[in-house]
């Protein structure tokens, strides 16, 4: 039972993206709400990653392994969020229904980045980084003012999606050439090839 405690920052994560959305769904003050619901998770994530600080486990068959380094990353994600949804709340250019939403889609690109931290195989690696980056494709074109923004929203999903494929073309042949996914025996095998 200890050792998932070393998933406390993911909980505490998981329970804010749920606090910031049932926030989304009222209607009266839902930017306040969800902005003081993604403030309060935000710190307790940071508290937890601090807690937990030197936990040792792994779930998902070792596909997700939890250190002292990928707690310290998970840290830093919780403080750059923390900074980010602090920088958000005075947003220029967009519409006050959606202002709340920028919230939602900030801890979704923080829950990828912070699975990134503990993934040991290629497949959560890849599907960390998409986690992070595809809600970054939905926050992006959210500024309504500015035509530019539209044009740079375009650019950044394209470029975005080209470099999502070219990802997983190298991921393929890297596993093509090893044999495996598990990024520890990819290692032993790359001085061979």
């Amino acid at each position: 039972m200890t050792r998932y405690l070393a998933l406390l920052p993911e909980a505490a994560l998981a329970v804010t993206a749920l606090l910031v959305f049932g926030a989304l769904m009222t209607r009266r003050d839902r930017t306040g709400r969800a902005r003081r619901a993604a403030y309060a998770g935000g710190t307790l994530v940071l508290l937890a990653s601090l807690l937990t600080f030197g936990r040792n486990a792994e779930f998902f068959w070792s596909a997700y392994r939890v250190d002292a380094f990928s707690q310290l990353v998970k840290a830093a994600v919780a403080a750059g969020f923390l900074m980010a949804a602090f920088i958000a709340r005075e947003a220029r250019g967009q519409r006050e229904d959606v202002r709340g939403e920028v919230f939602f889609f900030l801890l979704a690109s923080a829950t990828g980045l912070m699975v990134l931290a503990s993934a040991v195989e290629l497949v959560a690696l890849y599907l960390a980084m998409e986690i992070a980056s595809f809600s970054l494709f939905v926050l992006v074109p959210m500024c309504d003012r500015c035509e530019r923004g539209r044009e740079a929203a375009l650019k950044f999903i394209v470029l975005g999606l080209a470099a999502s494929a070219v990802t997983l073309f190298g991921l393929s042949l890297i596993v093509g050439f090893t044999g495996t996914t598990r990024l520890d025996q990819i290692a032993l095998q790359l001085p061979g090839l």
